[in-house]
């Protein structure tokens, strides 16, 4: 089994990236990052927090430990060409979604922020999808993580899913309070209609 991991250093994709690694040990195990959370820690934090060891060191450490059975790419999921390539070259069983500037602060900071948010987040899913579908991969599963930040906070229990309103299923609307949870709310649509097509 192939597995890509995408936002694999981020504060989720790491621990996952880890635990597929050791419990699949006869799995190839593909983490992809392009450090945009460094680099926006790097940025915007007043520098009061713990240091992250550095991704060669991470793994450097997993191969001290024996590891073999994953590999790592620095690759922006913005940069369709890069990603086509390495999803044609790995044909992955299973991709888990977990790269997105992850602040809603930073999005709601400026238009410049806003902007970047929707078109990283959006555009990196979207480029997934579409190299998938391209290369006839569509049994590959595809999850996403997202958040229930992406239905804003209404006044009633969130289903799972879907509502149904004179006999249809419809999406439980996005109704994000950040311009963060709205790239998250179009990425629900995005793969609710890459799934239906």
């Amino acid at each position: 089994m192939k597995i890509i991991v995408t936002g694999a250093d981020g504060y989720i994709g790491w621990p996952l990236f880890l635990k597929l690694i050791y419990e699949k040990p006869n799995s190839k195990i593909i983490g992809i990052d392009n450090f945009l959370r460094r680099k926006l820690v790097n940025k915007y934090s007043n520098r009061n927090y713990k240091k992250v060891a550095s991704i060669n060191e991470r793994l450097s450490e997993l191969k001290k430990r024996g590891k073999k059975n994953f590999e790592f790419h620095n690759i922006d999921l913005m940069n369709k060409e890069k990603i086509y390539k390495l999803i044609k070259k790995i044909k992955p069983n299973i991709i888990l979604h977990l790269a997105a500037q992850p602040s809603a602060p930073y999005a709601n900071k400026n238009v410049t922020n806003s902007v970047f948010t929707a078109k990283n987040n959006n555009i990196g899913t979207l480029n997934l999808l579409w190299s998938l579908k391209e290369l006839d991969l569509l049994k590959t599963l595809f999850v996403e993580t997202t958040t229930t930040g992406a239905y804003g906070a209404p006044n009633l229990r969130i289903p799972e899913g879907s509502i149904k309103y004179k006999n249809n299923n419809l999406l439980f609307p996005g109704m994000g309070g950040s311009w963060y949870h709205i790239t998250k709310s179009n990425d629900v649509n995005y793969l609710w209609l890459a799934n239906k097509l």
